[in-house]
């Protein structure tokens, strides 16, 4: 019985330490009007990576392009598939709205 107890209280403390190392489990949900104006604030060889902290999580897709270059994508559903590529030094390398 008391290792059953035990067991209980180390699955709760990973569960309260899973819970509180996310942002509540849920993402962000947009409007479309939301989206265009995030994409629109990317500015080519300006802006940093760390603009992708306002779109939601996760991304649609995470992927790295020819060049090496980290891509981040967002779906709008039915609008448009946002696309954002940042160089190895986190600079918005290319965008491309789909």
């Amino acid at each position: 019985m008391a290792w059953v107890l035990i067991a209980l209280v180390i699955a709760s403390v990973i569960g309260v330490g899973a819970w509180l190392s996310t942002d509540g489990g849920e993402s962000k949900t947009l409007s479309h009007e939301e989206y265009a104006q995030l994409y629109s604030q990317a500015v080519l060889q300006q802006s940093r990576i760390e603009i992708v902290e306002d779109w939601p999580k996760p991304p649609y897709q995470d992927f790295k392009d020819n060049a090496q270059n980290r891509c981040l994508e967002w779906s709008d559903q039915p609008v448009a598939l946002y696309t954002l590529c940042f160089d190895k030094n986190g600079v918005l390398s290319s965008k491309n709205k789909n």
